[in-house]
Parts: structure tokens; C-alpha cells; sequence
């Protein structure tokens, strides 16, 4: 990304927000700051990213920065540690693959920031990154403990129960049913397929069949944001419902 992409970028991003509110859509923004010319001038970024931040908190917004591959690791953290001392309404994405996070969770524990923690999807060295899955996984599951010691209150569900055991073991509420959730402030779905996306929302004991839903409902299923539509109506007259598609292909948030 060069100076004027990233400009672009900004502004694009600034419109969004705007946009989001003028609308009063249910949504935020996540983005990358390679968008925002992270390798061109990392000062220029950090203006960039208050710019968009700023402008977030003008319309009570929030602004999740997502992490990239293990070169951008450190200088994303830096842009983020220095826009978040002047702002609250900004968060970071961590990756359980690599090997310092554990030491990052503790430093943005101790910042008091907003972590959203994923597994990592880029291909990394073995000398920095785990690379057997079990490994991966023990690690998400050791990073979720400490976010518990710190306070988080996180209750899950399963279709196969049996892959929720390292979570309860590290002190997440197994609950018996998508509906026994409908309680919480904030619940993501995350399935494969639209018709068991139709099945954990509005199926037999679905999220949504007791009567309410969560205060918040994001969906980052692979599935379309049509093939939710109808649930995110529903969660919508109770609370606020976002689909958020975890996808590298397609960013978009509705």
C-alpha cells in the first residue's frame, strides 16, 4: 500500500462509519492496517488508524484492527499500544499459533484492552509458530484461560459436545442447548453450512426459539449473509444481530 492508497483507504474507511451510523445498520468495522500503510510510514498509519477511530467514536463505534502475518506482529501491536492510550473505542486481533502470544495477552491484559482471540491462518516457521494442530489448539485453549482469570464470563456450545471438554476444563460454561446462550450479552455463531445455521438459531431448542436472544448476536458463519438474514431479524427486534463472515475472501461486515 503507498501513501496515496492508504489515504484512500482512511477516507474509505472514515465514509463507512458514517455511513454505518446514517443508517443505524448494526455493525462495525474490522480492517488491516497494511490498508493503512503500515509499510510505508508507520507514523502516517497511526494517524491514519485516530482518524478512523476518532471519527468511530464520534458515532459511538468501535474499531477491531485485525492481525496479519507474523512480520506485521509487532508493528501492528506498537500502532495499536499508541492509538489506544488516547482511545478506548479501538481492539486487536491475536493469534494462538504463534509462539509470543502468550506473552501479548499478558501486556494487553495488563493495558486492559479488547482482545478477540483466533487460531491464525497464515503459513509461519516452525521456529515462531506451532505447527501440529493439537499444539494450536492447546495453545487457543491456554490463552482462553488466562482471558477467563481476567474476568471474561464465556459459556459455549457444541454439536459434538466432546470438542467443547478442553474448554470446560479451562473453565467455560458447556451449556446443553443453542437456546440456554439466549441469555448472554454477546453470542457468535460460527457453522459451515446454512442449513445448520438455520438449525442452531431456529431449529428444535434454537438460539432464538425461547422468546428473546442475546443483547448481541454476531455471525461469522461461512455461509452467506442471505442465508442468515432471517435470524438476524429476529435477534434484531430483541437486540442487535451482525453478520460478519469469517472469510480472507470476503471482508465485508453487514
Amino acid at each position: 500500500s503507498d501513501r496515496d492508497e492508504a489515504e484512500r483507504a482512511t477516507a474509505a474507511y472514515e465514509e463507512s462509519v458514517v455511513r454505518i451510523a446514517a443508517s443505524a445498520a448494526t455493525a462495525t468495522i474490522s480492517l488491516k492496517l497494511t490498508q493503512l500503510g503500515l509499510d510505508v510510514d508507520l507514523d502516517a498509519c497511526v494517524a491514519h488508524l485516530e482518524r478512523i477511530v476518532t471519527t468511530a467514536a464520534r458515532h459511538d463505534s468501535f474499531v477491531r484492527i485485525d492481525m496479519e502475518g507474523s512480520k506485521h506482529t509487532q508493528p501492528t501491536l506498537d500502532v495499536f499500544r499508541r492509538v489506544r492510550a488516547r482511545h478506548v473505542n479501538v481492539g486487536i486481533v491475536i493469534q494462538s499459533y504463534l509462539q509470543r502470544t502468550e506473552r501479548d495477552v499478558d501486556a494487553l491484559l495488563e493495558a486492559d484492552a479488547s482482545v478477540r482471540l483466533c487460531k491464525g491462518a497464515y503459513k509461519e516457521p516452525g521456529s515462531i509458530a506451532y505447527q501440529r494442530k493439537a499444539d494450536i489448539d492447546a495453545s487457543f485453549i491456554h490463552l482462553m484461560r488466562r482471558l477467563l482469570d481476567a474476568g471474561c464470563d464465556v459459556s459455549a456450545w457444541n454439536r459434538t459436545r466432546s470438542k467443547l471438554d478442553g474448554l470446560a476444563a479451562a473453565g467455560v460454561k458447556v451449556v446443553d442447548r443453542p437456546v440456554d446462550l439466549a441469555d448472554r450479552d454477546l453470542v457468535v455463531t460460527m457453522v459451515s453450512s446454512s442449513d445448520v445455521f438455520h438449525a442452531v438459531t431456529l431449529g428444535d431448542d434454537g438460539l432464538l426459539t425461547g422468546g428473546g436472544g442475546p443483547t448481541v448476536l454476531v455471525d461469522s458463519s461461512t455461509v452467506p449473509a442471505e442465508a442468515s438474514e432471517r435470524a438476524r431479524a429476529e435477534a434484531a427486534e430483541g437486540g442487535t444481530a451482525v453478520a460478519a463472515p469469517a472469510g480472507r475472501g470476503n471482508p465485508k461486515v453487514r
